[in-house]
This record gives C-alpha cells, sequence and structure tokens, in this order.
C-alpha cells in the first residue's frame, strides 16, 4: 500500500517558522502534484482550518514536485513510494506524523510458473528487499 504525507527539506525546520504543529504550514509554500489525496483532505484529517489549502506551487510531474521538496522551495504532500528514498537519505524530513492511507497499491505481476525461472525468482525477491528496505528505512528517519 502507498501512504501520503507531508515531507520537506531538513532545512525548513531551522527556518524562522520551523514546522511545528500542523498549522505552522501557513507560513510555508504548498506542493502540489496531480495526486488524488491533496492537502485539503490531510489538513482536514490534522484538524487544521486556517492554512488555505489550494495555495503554493502545482507540478504535473510528481518528480518535479519532489524535487522541489527537495530544494527546499515548500512542503510536499509526497506519496511514500516516491518519498521513501529521499526520506532515507536525510534530503527529506517529515515534520509531522499523521500519513494517509491511499487505495493506491503497486503489484509484481508474472506468469503461472515464471517463478521456477531463477532470474525472474531472483528480480521478484531483489525487488520486494529494496521496497521493504525503502519502507523502513523511511519510517524509521522519518
Amino acid at each position: 500500500h502507498e501512504e501520503v504525507l507531508p515531507v520537506c527539506s531538513p532545512e525548513l525546520l531551522q527556518g524562522e517558522h520551523p514546522l511545528c504543529p500542523p498549522g505552522d504550514l501557513r507560513h510555508h509554500k504548498l506542493i502540489h502534484d496531480a495526486f488524488r489525496i491533496d492537502w485539503a483532505t490531510w489538513l482536514q484529517h490534522a484538524g487544521v482550518g486556517d492554512v488555505d489549502p489550494k495555495r503554493g506551487v502545482r507540478f504535473d510531474s510528481a518528480t518535479f514536485a519532489v524535487e522541489a521538496a527537495v530544494h527546499g522551495e515548500g512542503v510536499l504532500l509526497g506519496r511514500s513510494a516516491l518519498v521513501s528514498a529521499d526520506l532515507v537519505a536525510g534530503r527529506l524530513v517529515r515534520p509531522f506524523d499523521l500519513a494517509l492511507k491511499s487505495a493506491s497499491r503497486y503489484y509484481v505481476v508474472y506468469r503461472d510458473g515464471a517463478l521456477r525461472q531463477k532470474k525472474i525468482k531472483a528480480f521478484r525477491d531483489w525487488l520486494f528487499a529494496e521496497v521493504a528496505a525503502d519502507w523502513i528505512g523511511a519510517t524509521r528517519n522519518g
């Protein structure tokens, strides 16, 4: 499964308006991408009513939105699958604990019997291990 969570550059936590409670988002630019779960939904779940969920900058590409967050341009409502490596590497941090579960999921699809081929099984096992390592590291470091 995938989660959606606020992420930002570590430098934003040390600036003039460090992000302590979620209401501090009013002092920061919100970064948007084209995902279904948006800032309005997250802010509602966080109980924050005085932050305009539509302000900020919008990207059609989630990759560009992540890069903007890494470079300190604002706070992104990021998808766990797209931000976990940056969280593990310390390029992004989680300023708040609240994450929303998404209905999005990722699947590995292969034909029946394909796992009898060593290369298919090795690739599948490697892929699962990489995803697990990124996810565990992101939750520990975030």
